[in-house]
């Protein structure tokens, strides 16, 4: 095809012919001559010395293969024609192996991570380990100390070379065959480029690193793979300058990849509150550094933040209101947003929603789910983080009386419409659209089938991810139409010190690769002294995760 194609293009461009000659392997090349020299004058002269025939070698790969095509159009393009290559190595090179005595010119490096079912206790491998396992030379993962009795069962997922060697390892054509192979095979590993990763897999940390969120690395790193363009050092310099601007012009950087980490229900009054005293970074300390190393925090705030109103003296009461400074403790934690959406954002009517709003505002919060009446309370908060811009929006599907009307503070109402509504208008402004939810039966690890219906709803909409609160406990995953849900984050900040499920809450962090949400990793946490959350170590989250994993309906699979 590729040869059909720079044929084409040359005989049409410079009247000339194309050859094939092999590149110390069979590539196609093909042979190229200095620019096309003026009309010869009417009188007689010396012929001017026909400048050696120059050759092309474009390694394998589609991607070699396509930008082997834009090169010589190029030239063609500059005013290049091509002769017969005779019997001569290439001057140029398309490919990931160059020539060692060639200038090179990197152009797009591809970062091949690890990664396992999004299930699986594996979190991380050594470098070592890791080509082992390509190699076919350890059986079971329990070899390596994992508390995972499955054999192991390699996967290779895009186009070769790899940068590891894959000796018996299956190739996949895509992340759907790849996501059925590890569902089939409990100690499956893929081998795949960063840009192929789906939310539905586990990427694996590397030798303490964790390749996924730092990106792509060096050209020099083991788990890259470099496509170059390349040349010899004698080509003439008015060549190399334009194989220097068609360089610049594809080495484009990668897209970029962000993250948004999500948590539960932060309460504002009763214990908690008796418990913080004037320290209001306490409930932070222990989950600040999972929290603000993301670029964006967000979280539900279960009450009033209030300086003027007195407490209730009921330690039980459901009236909840924090002090105003709790603001200093969600900016320690790097919180950059909250929802309002909830059924205690109006327990102390529209003067507490009025100062919550107002604290907020002053220390440099957004909130989004309810405002002093109904068009501020659909209103999204919107961010723009390494070019992407995502747009929040939050729903209260608990209140019958705190819901928001045209002149009346309150939440946004969990009507379908509207929510449809505001998602195309948000789209309009933002990249990412996310839906916070308020909803759900209490103290069940299973959505309700009303929750699924407004998700539902959502995605069908145009949201890019749905996430919700209230029912205390942590719940399900699902994945419709691609687009995750997850249906309850539990507790982050409570005081409902009685079960252990109401203690257990998730911190999820979403990572996006540019606009789209490509990796999702859960980490358990469990409250201490009815107001600090500690992340639990691999043994005690278990139960936490095996808990969600029950609840959920599709995942990591997609449901249609």
């Amino acid at each position: 095809m590729l040869r059909r194609s720079i044929l084409l293009l040359l005989l049409i461009s410079a009247g000339c012919t194309l050859y094939g000659q092999n590149f110390a392997s069979p590539l196609p090349e093909v042979a190229l001559s200095g620019k096309v020299s003026p009309p010869a004058p009417t009188r007689p002269t010396e012929p001017e010395p026909t400048p050696d025939p120059l050759t092309v070698a474009i390694g394998p790969g589609s991607e070699p293969q396509r930008l082997g095509e834009e090169l010589l159009q190029h030239l063609v393009e500059k005013g290049y024609h091509l002769q017969e290559a005779q019997e001569r190595p290439a001057d140029l090179y398309i490919g990931y192996a160059p020539p060692p005595d060639f200038q090179t010119w990197p152009l797009t490096p591809t970062l091949f991570v690890p990664a396992m079912s999004f299930w699986s206790p594996v979190s991380e491998v050594s470098y070592t380990d890791l080509r082992r396992l390509f190699r076919r030379e350890v059986e079971n993962w329990a070899e390596l100390g994992w508390p995972l009795s499955a054999t192991v069962v390699p996967f290779a997922l895009g186009d070769p070379p790899f940068p590891l060697e894959i000796s018996g390892t299956s190739r996949l054509t895509d992340t759907a065959a790849l996501l059925s192979a590890l569902k089939a095979h409990p100690g499956g590993i893929a081998l795949l480029p960063l840009e192929e990763v789906d939310i539905g897999l586990r990427v694996l940390r590397v030798d303490g690193h964790d390749l996924f969120l730092e990106g792509v690395a060096g050209p020099g790193s083991p788990l890259v793979r470099t496509l170059f363009l390349a040349w010899r050092p004698t080509l003439p310099e008015e060549v190399v300058e334009h194989l220097r601007t068609l360089g610049k012009e594809r080495s484009a950087p990668s897209l970029p990849l962000l993250t948004v980490v999500t948590v539960g229900d932060i309460f504002t009054g009763r214990a908690v509150r008796r418990r913080i005293g004037d320290d209001y970074t306490r409930p932070f300390t222990p989950t600040r550094t999972l929290l603000e190393r993301a670029d964006l925090t967000v979280a539900n705030l279960e009450g009033v933040l209030s300086n003027e109103i007195v407490p209730p003296s009921d330690p039980y009461t459901f009236f909840f209101v924090g002090s105003g400074h709790f603001t200093s403790g969600l900016r320690y934690a790097g919180i950059d947003a909250v929802s309002l959406a909830n059924n205690h954002s109006m327990n102390f009517g529209p003067k507490g929603m009025s100062e919550t709003l107002g604290l907020l505002r002053q220390a440099g919060i957004a909130s989004f789910g309810a405002g002093m009446n109904l068009a501020e309370a659909r209103r999204p908060a919107l961010f723009t983080v390494k070019g992407v811009t995502l747009a929040f929006l939050g729903y209260d599907a608990i209140s019958d009386d705190y819901l928001a009307g045209e002149e009346r503070a309150g939440s946004a109402p969990a009507d379908p419409a509207l929510i449809a509504e505001d998602i195309a208008a948000a789209r309009e402004r933002a990249d990412v659209v996310i839906v916070y939810f308020h909803w759900g039966w209490e103290y069940t690890h299973n959505p309700s089938p009303w929750q699924q219906m407004l998700a539902h709803q959502a995605v069908e909409a145009g949201a890019d991810l749905v996430i919700g609160s209230h029912p205390h406990w942590v719940q399900g995953l699902e994945r419709y139409r691609g687009v995750p849900i997850l249906y309850s984050l539990g507790n982050f900040i409570a005081d409902q010190m009685w079960s252990i499920e109401t203690r257990q809450g998730l911190i999820a962090q979403w990572v996006f690769y540019g606009k789209r949400p490509v990796g999702l990793r859960l980490h358990a946490v469990q409250i201490e002294d009815y107001h600090q959350p500690r992340p639990l170590p691999a043994a005690e989250a278990e139960a936490v995760y095996r808990a969600v994993q029950e609840a959920s309906i599709c995942w990591p699979e997609s449901c249609p």
